[in-house]
């Protein structure tokens, strides 16, 4: 008597049709969601810097940007502004998608996720997308900020 195996994908390959080599391609074609390796701190220069930005000829989900602004030390007439930009064809121009987020003081909670409500997260895009951050003024030293973000992309 034959075995049943609830995965389908088993049950295909033991059904003779596929391979082990077209599992594997339909499973990276499946989307991950994982950490962005461009995740980690951001030295702030008076530059608009990114810190994610992801372009691609395949779709893909980006699932938001936290940035923790903890341990800031603010001075007077320091501000800090967060930009969200898209593209929607290929070779186009980034766009604003989402209102800059100007903050002038040490926000609570101190980590805020970006984009802002605004928008409903994951956002969906094929050509891309960017996050940046500038400080506007420096007082009291350049701001050092540790970030993370997440996306699916289909599998490498």
């Amino acid at each position: 008597m034959e075995s049943y195996n609830p995965n389908p994908a088993v049950n295909r390959l033991q059904g003779g049709a596929e391979t082990i080599q077209s599992l594997m391609d339909e499973l990276k074609s499946w989307l991950d969601i994982a950490r962005s390796p461009q995740s980690g701190a951001v030295t702030l220069d008076g530059s608009e810097q990114t810190i994610y930005e992801e372009s691609d000829t395949k779709p893909f989900m980006f699932h938001g940007c936290k940035i923790d602004f903890t341990g800031s030390s603010w001075a007077a007439g320091e501000s800090v502004t967060v930009k969200v930009y898209a593209k929607v064809k290929s070779g186009g121009t980034y766009h604003l998608i989402d209102a800059p987020a100007a903050i002038v003081a040490l926000p609570a909670p101190a980590i805020r996720q970006f984009p802002t409500t605004a928008l409903q997260l994951p956002l969906l895009n094929v050509y891309g997308l960017k996050i940046t951050v500038q400080q506007a003024a420096v007082a009291g030293g350049w701001h050092v900020y540790d970030h993370e973000s997440f996306d699916a992309k289909r599998g490498s």
